[in-house]
């Protein structure tokens, strides 16, 4: 069965409903450490951000499976898919190849996906860099199914991408490239910060929602801020998305990095620690109020994953 096909939450484990958080809020990388230091904080696993030209997959993995911990998602490098020279395009389409194979052998079941940062506007035509965007993904879905890993899009806010900023954007991403290894992942960061409306966005969004990054006003520490999380999270669960939930929220870091950068550990430790348990007995609500939604999510993954593997 495949694990990809069309679904929020995977089939014969439990990663649907695992908390994780990423590895770059932990300042270095460390694996053995953020292992650690992750079981320690009660977390269920964690979204990788891996230096795959220098790392091998048994020693980024290894440190996790020893602390019973899940590889989630993959945090891509920033490379550009929709690069108008053609040789730059293959360079960032054979990294992502890489990714998800590197993924795979990690059993991991998602590759987090976004546009190059730091280019908000199109290098050329809107149109051209777009058609150049979906064509780039929709190979690297075939990709991903190949090895049973769902590739996961994620909308950026206006001044880092030039593209796909919403879930009008994301949506309408998806649905151009139609291929059951791609889907979306929200990150109530940018929701909040490009929607009037985040929870009306995530309604939008649907089945096509299969991972969600939690992050408060400014990526603080969830329920220290005044983004509508609870409404978030309730919006999800009407959805049927179960999980995974990955935790990317930090007073101290700005974005992703391989570079190690210093933070206070103790202040990373304390600030995870309190947005589990915020986010544990908010999900402990939303299971009494959606009592069904991980069997129908369990039951339609099911029926998708078969109609995928007899196409």
């Amino acid at each position: 069965m495949s694990r990809h096909a069309g679904s929020q939450a995977d089939t014969g484990d439990d990663r649907g409903g695992a908390i994780g958080a990423c590895t770059w809020l932990f300042g270095d990388h460390d694996h053995p450490r953020i292992a650690q230091r992750a079981a320690r904080l009660g977390l269920d696993g964690v979204e990788i951000l891996p230096d795959i030209a220098r790392w091998a997959p048994r020693l980024v993995g290894g440190p996790y499976a020893d602390a019973g911990l899940q590889v989630l998602s993959l945090t891509p490098d920033n490379v550009d898919i929709a690069h108008p020279d053609g040789t730059a395009r293959r360079r960032a389409l054979d990294y992502y190849r890489r990714l998800i194979e590197f993924a795979a052998r990690l059993d991991c079941a998602h590759v987090t996906c976004h546009e190059r940062t730091g280019r908000a506007r199109p290098a050329d035509a809107v149109g051209a860099e777009w058609d150049r965007l979906v064509g780039s993904c929709r190979q690297l879905a075939e990709v991903a199914a190949d090895h049973a890993v769902t590739l996961v899009f994620e909308p950026l806010r206006r001044g880092l991408v030039s593209q796909v900023h919403n879930a009008d954007d994301v949506c309408r991403l998806v649905d151009e490239v139609g291929h059951p290894a791609l889907s979306a992942v929200l990150d109530t960061y940018h929701l909040c910060l490009e929607e009037t409306d985040p929870p009306a966005a995530i309604r939008q969004c649907g089945r096509r929602v299969t991972i969600v990054q939690l992050g408060d006003t400014d990526r603080r520490p969830l329920g220290t801020g005044t983004a509508p999380l609870d409404r978030c999270l309730e919006a999800l669960a009407g959805s049927g998305f179960a999980g995974p939930w990955i935790l990317e929220c930090t007073s101290q870091l700005l974005a992703p990095s391989l570079v190690p950068r210093a933070v206070d550990p103790e202040q990373v430790d304390r600030e995870l620690g309190a947005s589990v348990r915020w986010l544990r007995a908010r999900l402990t609500g939303l299971r009494h109020r959606h009592p069904t939604t991980a069997t129908e999510l369990t039951n339609a993954q099911r029926r998708d994953a078969h109609e995928h593997d007899q196409s």
